[in-house]
């Protein structure tokens, strides 16, 4: 899978619109990484 980059603007703007079942599969596919968490996926 290749990456995509996407800016923090670019998401506030989508986010809104999409569903809960979108967002959960968005995390899923984005990397831990992304967001600063530990090896159990707390914040």
């Amino acid at each position: 899978m290749n990456p995509v980059k996407i800016t923090v603007e670019e998401i506030k703007h989508v986010l809104p619109r999409l569903s809960r079942r979108q967002i959960v599969e968005l995390d899923q596919r984005i990397p831990s990484a992304a967001f600063g968490r530990n090896q159990k996926g707390d914040f």
